[in-house]
């Protein structure tokens, strides 16, 4: 068995901060399997005294193995990006100045999407693709049984050659040779663990401090076929579901244990299927849980009955993946949904008295003037509680989105997209960031992350202060109430 250091390497606060799901899921994962573990996580100290303070803990911990979880490798946001690999590569040189010969394993999702070019990029040793809960104990082994004595600080440099990590699928590692990566990783290695994932180690009240929620995943995979997506190629297309009473029984502890008092859902898509969805409900009620919680929905498969279900389980807000409110654009994008679905489900959740956003992505393959006026029109006629607008649509390796970049020359032959590229379609190139601040300005719902438009650091971090709890949007709705009503 080994001392395994885990750091959770986000540091992104806007709009809020989210505690590392995955990190505590690979924590438990590991803690099962007999090694002990102990946790960094960056969003939990001040920029200035990362440095300091990650050192100081390697040295303190004497980890044989360190776990590094990327979770993005930038911001996603246009035109304000931010590639965070500059940072991510200081702490690997912090880790091996502290932990000389001490192999580090990159992981998490922003990591799968680039592994042999992001292992490469960050001079790690291991990498581990998608879902790590069922490989990384195995991993950690392997390589604690192949380098030796791991601690021995006289060991110069990184162990650059892992000898056979064959038997694990879904590996890329390091070796005199190159870089290589093993056979993909069969669905017996993908688990999803039905039980809830330890938390302690994990700083949950500066979460419920400064994200203002906790968080819960109750599936993964994902059957859909947006043209920019990542979560079939991180988490597939089959649906891996945990048990209704596991899910009420972690939102209990969580309550009880920790002090949360507002929850969201990670789910790509909570409502579908729609069978997990109401057993979920059914078992918040039964356990009598009031606890609010928000999730992210499919306009198309949002019904009467289920919104009333989660309303009765708790369900205070929900976020749709609209995308656009052109049909063309619908199509282009691959969203399998129409435009009168996306106004029905507004008209649900009014009716249900359910708070409501829908999530745009403005200026994908076919955008136009026409196309754009024609989703402002239909935001108009939904009247959400807010509409958060994402201009340009960041590009990732293996989507369709970037099959189609490259056929139509918008990125060059080979061109990596480890730093951030996004497609904004020819049409609309020059006047994007105009029309959507101009659509922003003259309706106070509308949040522009990337112009800073009806929010910011400073805002989001004021409301925070205060003890607001919930998803940002429906906090600045609030405030954007009260003072109407004086």
């Amino acid at each position: 068995m080994a001392k395994v250091l885990l750091i959770s390497a986000n540091r992104e606060s806007m709009p809020y901060p989210v505690f590392p799901l995955g990190v505590a899921y690979v924590e438990s994962a590991l803690t099962r399997a007999g090694h002990e573990t102990a946790v960094f996580d960056v969003n939990c100290h001040e920029p200035r005294d990362v440095p300091g303070a990650l050192a100081e803990a390697v040295v303190r911990f004497a980890p044989r193995v360190i776990g590094l979880s990327v979770r993005n490798i930038d911001n996603l946001t246009y035109p304000t990006s931010v590639s965070y690999l500059g940072d991510l590569l200081i702490l690997v040189k912090i880790c091996r100045a502290a932990a000389p010969g001490v192999p580090i394993i990159l992981g998490g999702s922003g990591y799968s999407l680039f592994p042999e070019e992001a292992l490469e990029a960050l001079d790690a040793d291991v990498g581990l693709i998608g879902e790590g809960e069922g490989r990384i104990a195995a991993l950690v082994q392997a390589l604690v049984e192949q380098v030796g004595n791991l601690s021995d600080p006289t060991t110069a440099g990184p162990p650059r050659q892992v000898a056979n990590l064959s038997h694990i699928g879904g590996v890329v590692y390091r070796t005199k040779d190159g870089i290589h990566r093993t056979r993909p990783a069969t669905p017996g290695e993908l688990i999803f663990p039905p039980e809830p994932p330890r938390r302690t180690g994990f700083n949950i009240g500066f979460y419920e401090r400064q994200g203002g929620m906790g968080n819960i995943q109750t599936k993964r995979g994902c059957p859909c076929h947006c043209t920019y997506c990542t979560y079939p190629l991180l988490e597939g297309r089959s649906f891996e579901s945990r048990p209704a009473e596991s899910v009420a029984a972690e939102v209990e502890q969580l309550a009880a244990e920790y002090g949360v008092e507002y929850l969201y859902v990670v789910d790509n898509y909570f409502n579908y299927p729609a069978e997990h969805a109401e057993a979920v409900c059914r078992a918040l009620i039964a356990h009598r849980l009031a606890m609010p919680w928000s999730c992210f929905v499919h306009p198309a498969h949002l019904e009467a009955r289920l919104l009333a279900l989660m309303r009765e389980a708790g369900g205070a807000s929900v976020e749709l993946g609209t995308d656009s409110g052109s049909a063309a654009m619908l199509e282009s994008l691959q969203k399998e949904m129409t435009p009168d679905q996306v106004l029905a489900a507004s008209r649900a959740c009014r009716e249900a008295g359910m708070a409501f956003a829908h999530y745009l992505l403005l200026g994908g393959p076919g955008e136009t003037e026409d196309t754009l006026s024609e989703t402002f029109d239909l935001m108009d006629r939904c009247e959400p509680t807010a509409v958060i607008i994402m201009c340009g649509i960041r590009i990732y390796p293996g989507t369709p989105i970037e099959r189609q970049a490259r056929e139509e020359g918008l990125l060059a032959p080979g061109e990596s997209l480890l730093e951030p590229k996004f497609y904004i379609s020819p049409a609309v190139r020059s006047n994007l960031l105009e029309r959507v601040a101009d659509e922003a300005t003259l309706r106070p719902n509308r949040i522009v992350p990337g112009l800073e438009i009806n929010i910011s650091p400073r805002l989001t971090r004021y409301l925070r202060d205060r003890g607001h709890k919930g998803p940002m949007w429906e906090l600045l709705a609030q405030k954007r109430r009260m003072k109407d009503e004086g």
